[in-house]
């Protein structure tokens, strides 16, 4: 058909379901070859939309050349984003990037009155809550780069602040650097 000429499926007070039998990776196929494709829930809290895929993967591909080209956005102010994996021996999240310039993962937030930008809480016993590896020999500009561009230094008091609050073990480090030889 032309523009304008759809096709309509209405259930008034009912549900519409649509299922397929065949083992197949098509199994269920929707494509606009030209168009977009708009999936809205306009129901009540707690009516949401689930993607599930009983013992497969779910995957989500875009190849749009943006910087916005896949958007997760909760854009009620008091809504936020999981992301939530089972116990694994294999990395939990993984983020990868192949871009060759600007920032492989950028975060900014509005200027807070309580609490932290980046909070990572480690319960574990071994490992460590964060490790950062540098597999590019020697040009790589720095590990770690803080940086405050406060123009007034006392806006921000410290550029790395800490505590240990075990203070019961006279073995116990708050900062220990050592070489690969454990010096």
């Amino acid at each position: 058909g032309a523009a304008g000429q759809d096709i309509s499926l209405v259930n008034t007070g009912g549900s519409i379901i649509i299922q397929a039998t065949e083992s197949a990776v098509d199994s269920i196929l929707i494509e606009s070859t030209l168009g977009g494709i708009d999936i809205l829930a306009s129901g009540a809290t707690a009516e949401d939309i689930d993607i599930i895929n009983t013992g497969g993967s779910v995957n989500i591909t875009a190849t749009e050349a943006a910087n916005d080209s896949i958007v997760l956005n909760a854009s009620n102010a008091a809504g936020g984003i999981d992301l939530t994996t089972a116990t694994t021996t294999a990395d939990g999240i993984d983020v990868a990037s192949s871009g060759t310039t600007g920032d492989s993962f950028d975060i900014d937030a509005a200027a807070l009155t309580t609490g932290d930008v980046f909070d990572i809480t480690y319960t574990g016993t071994t490992g460590s809550a964060i490790r950062a590896t540098d597999s590019t020999a020697a040009d790589a500009n720095a590990m770690v780069w803080l940086n405050n561009t406060a123009a007034d230094v006392t806006a921000q008091t410290y550029l790395v602040q800490g505590r240990y609050t075990d203070d019961a073990d006279a073995e116990a480090d708050f900062i220990l650097m050592e070489d690969n030889n454990g010096d």
